[in-house]
């Protein structure tokens, strides 16, 4: 997409889609509004992806499928699921999700490219996020739409939850302006929420970036050079 026109791809997940194609009053609807964007929002960069847990003929129209270029599948419970998603092809071919070990996070991707040609099915791993993680995603994005305005009325009177990790990185800041990086690893890995899964320096300043606080250089007293974290005010930021 053309950068000066202001523009970005749009993302469209709609998880456990098999509920919304099911209802008993917009289902219709919905597989109609779903069939169109799949066949024409990849135009406009429109993107769809769809996930449901029970990817059979019942749940999952045939109009629907027939216009899913590009398939995942996780690992599934038999052969006909695997077949129902990647398609009777892929199985053909030797692609079969019921294979797959009991691992999250592994697939199997097979589809089409940009020019509508099938190509070769593979092995994918993609990042599983912890829960903190995750909390951390919800939390961020919740803030952004607030911040523009996008949330929904209905959602005006909800408190969305404070990560974990922030909570932790304000008690261990305390009163003080900043926190050094250094002491903060040092506290926030031995607590309960992250001790079996810690942080280093770099994994740190990523997951406070995405929550609007990155680490900042520290310029006063004899921390100079050092970097440090502020997520109380403006001190840390001098």
């Amino acid at each position: 997409m053309d950068p000066t026109l202001g523009l970005r791809p749009i993302f469209i997940f709609l998880d456990e889609i098999h509920w919304a194609f099911k209802h008993k009053m917009y289902g219709r609807k919905i597989v109609d509004l779903v069939e169109d964007i799949a066949k024409t929002g990849q135009f406009c960069g429109v993107y769809l992806l769809l996930a449901t847990q029970r990817p059979d003929t019942e749940n999952i129209p045939s109009a629907i499928r027939d216009v899913c270029g590009t398939r995942a599948a996780g690992k599934c419970l038999t052969r006909q699921s695997s077949e129902t998603i990647l398609g009777t092809a892929a199985y053909q071919e030797g692609w079969d999700a019921a294979r797959l070990p009991r691992i999250a996070g592994i697939f199997i991707v097979y589809g089409a490219d940009d020019t509508a040609a099938l190509v070769e099915a593979q092995d994918i791993r993609v990042h599983r996020c912890d829960p903190p993680q995750r909390q951390m995603i919800a939390w961020r994005a919740a803030a952004m739409r607030d911040a523009l305005g996008r949330l929904p009325n209905q959602i005006d009177s909800l408190q969305v939850e404070e990560p974990v990790l922030l909570r932790r990185v304000k008690e261990v800041q305390g009163d003080r302006p900043y926190v050094l990086t250094q002491e903060l690893l040092e506290q926030v890995n031995g607590m309960p929420e992250f001790v079996n899964e810690p942080f280093n320096e770099r994994t740190l300043g990523i997951a406070m970036t995405n929550l609007g606080h990155p680490s900042q250089p520290i310029n006063r007293d004899k921390q100079r050079g050092k970097r440090g974290y502020d997520v109380k005010g403006d001190e840390g930021q001098q």
